[in-house]
């Protein structure tokens, strides 16, 4: 049986931060979006780095996915 509490990232949770692809926010910022501390935001990053499987190997997933989707459009506006 798992202790302790049980986490508030959700597939919710994820939902926005999906929804801020394509903005440069910080850490910070995505950890008030996600209405978690930053030292949560930063755990879960943590977490989600070694995980196999599982709702926090999505949430670095999807923190790639950001990162990858803001570097394009800088390229694209730096190209245009």
């Amino acid at each position: 049986m798992k202790r302790g509490r049980k986490t508030k990232l959700t597939k919710s949770v994820l939902n926005k931060l999906k929804a801020t692809e394509g903005k440069a926010y910080t850490d910070k910022t995505l950890a008030q979006i996600a209405n978690v501390t930053p030292q949560t935001f930063s755990a879960w990053k943590a977490k989600g780095s070694t995980a196999k499987a599982g709702i926090f190997l999505l949430f670095f997933e999807l923190l790639c996915d950001l990162e990858v989707a803001l570097e394009v459009r800088v390229i694209d506006s730096l190209m245009n």
